[in-house]
């Protein structure tokens, strides 16, 4: 007699205003219940290359200008990194709506020796890594 397995995916969630509700997590779906939303922005550059080797880029569109300029105390821009000398780039919160594209760069901050140190902090952290 053959044994058959079957497997199968169960979708225990709820729908709430902020998201989908798995228990006590919270998957943020970037949609709101309200109406009114703060302004935002998305595709801001802040490039910190010569002060730390890295270049950030704001993409989720939950970001306001004055978090965005909190956050990057260096120049601002609309556009995008460079794409040149690249270690790698660590997507920090990829679904949501305060997304952040960290982009960093070999020179004197990094070498291409840092690259798993890098990355293996970015995934730790949370984010996605992806290497040139």
């Amino acid at each position: 007699m053959r044994r058959t397995f079957f497997a199968g995916i169960l979708f225990v969630g709820a729908c709430v205003e902020d998201g989908i509700r798995f228990g006590e997590l919270v998957l943020d779906t970037g949609l709101s219940g309200s109406d009114t939303a703060a302004p935002s922005v998305s595709g801001v550059t802040c490039d910190r290359i010569q002060m730390d080797g890295t270049c950030s880029e704001f993409v989720g569109s939950g970001w306001d200008p004055d978090d965005i300029a909190t956050d990057c105390n260096a120049t601002l821009s609309s556009a995008p990194c460079p794409v040149n000398d690249t270690l790698g780039t660590c997507t920090i919160d990829p679904y949501g709506v305060l997304t952040i594209e960290r982009t960093f760069y070999v020179g004197p901050y990094y070498s291409t020796s840092d690259a798993s140190l890098v990355g293996n902090g970015c995934v730790l952290s949370g984010g996605l890594w992806s290497a040139p």
